[in-house]
């Protein structure tokens, strides 16, 4: 297929959030996950979230296939945030998350390098999306990071706190109570990409959840 009819159906693809599509397109063309990432720069819409979302449904169908290029896709991501490149992309550690998640067992080596972000301020809400995401099948993994994760939940930025309370969930991490108690009325609006769509919630809505 053409790039220029690639990019017209992974559009497509991407409006129906037909995921499963995508990923097929995936293992037909390993285009596909550049394409994506080239969708994946403006987070206040849906397509954008969709494509992060792809990219980790796409390396899951390719990493058996092509283990080097998805590596080779990691150290890009891991460039792009650095100052060296020059030219970040603000959903890299978002979508690096989403490919160490296609297969943590043999991606883990990765995590620590993700946590490791956290000390830049633009890159905390990537940091503690992909600690929810590791969470969802390897709790002790994050639980690694659990004072990142404490740390977090009294960010300033809301979306920071709701992704770092996501992450203290799913694994099972005590809360203090000082801080549960001050979550417990956190009425901040965070804008957040849920089940294929973007929600305002409030952050204490993921507390009772």
């Amino acid at each position: 297929m053409k790039l220029f009819a690639l990019k017209r159906e992974l559009k497509k693809k991407l409006a129906e959030d037909d995921m499963d599509a995508i990923a097929g397109l995936a293992s037909e063309d390993r285009r596909v996950i550049n394409i994506l990432m080239s969708f994946s720069y403006d987070k206040d819409t849906e397509l954008s979230w969709r494509a992060v979302q792809a990219v980790g449904e796409s390396a899951r169908v390719l990493i058996n296939s092509d283990y080097d290029f998805i590596r080779d896709t990691t150290r890009r991501l891991i460039w792009s945030v650095t100052e060296e490149s020059g030219n970040v992309a603000w959903s890299s550690i978002e979508m690096l998350s989403e490919i160490i998640a296609s297969d943590l067992s043999r991606l883990y080596d990765l995590v620590p390098i993700v946590v490791s972000m956290y000390e830049e301020e633009i890159f905390r809400e990537g940091v503690m999306y992909g600690l929810s995401k590791f969470a969802e099948s390897s709790p002790d993994i994050v639980l690694m990071h659990a004072g990142t994760i404490r740390e977090a939940l009294s960010d300033v930025n809301p979306r920071v706190r709701y992704f770092a309370l996501m992450s203290a969930k799913r694994a099972g991490m005590e809360i203090p109570d000082d801080i549960r108690e001050r979550l417990s009325s956190d009425h901040a609006k965070a804008r957040i990409y849920i089940d294929g769509m973007l929600r305002d919630v409030e952050v204490r809505d993921f507390l009772t959840e």
